[in-house]
């Protein structure tokens, strides 16, 4: 059974809830119209395609994300905020063409940054992570970090 989910604005999933595997699955919201907003703090993955489209999402808290896999928020052109301090590895343009991102805060090592992750992400201009270790070419392309 599949559910018609296109009234939801806000996705917050707390508490006793759980998520299959702790990932958020591959393509769960993608192109959904009007969700602007996401906090689901037990979330580890962000599956590939989960956000991908979601043209009104503004802000995401995802406090235990360790993984943001490939495209996981691509062409979420109005996504400005997001915050995963726990993450550790973002997949291959895991953000690309996120036009008004402009912060995004990791608290903890970075590890693997993929190639084209912030590709086409011209309003960044505050990157908050303490150490890296890997970064790929073209990670920043077209990026005035």
């Amino acid at each position: 059974m599949k559910y018609n989910l296109d009234f939801l604005e806000v996705l917050e999933i707390s508490g006793a809830a759980t998520l299959v595997n702790n990932k958020i699955p591959y393509a769960a919201l993608e192109s959904h119209a009007n969700i602007h907003t996401v906090n689901i703090p037990s979330a580890i993955i962000v599956g590939e395609n989960a956000f991908a489209y979601c043209r009104k999402l503004v802000t995401v808290i995802l406090g235990n994300v360790e993984e943001v896999h490939t495209q996981g928020f691509r062409d979420c052109d109005s996504l400005f905020l997001i915050w995963l301090p726990k993450s550790e590895s973002l997949g291959y343009e895991a953000f690309r063409l996120c036009d008004k991102l402009a912060s995004i805060n990791f608290q903890m090592l970075l590890m693997i940054w993929a190639v084209r992750c912030f590709m086409d992400a011209p309003c960044l201009n505050q990157l908050i992570c303490p150490i890296w270790s890997l970064l790929a070419e073209g990670c920043f392309y077209n990026v005035q970090v």
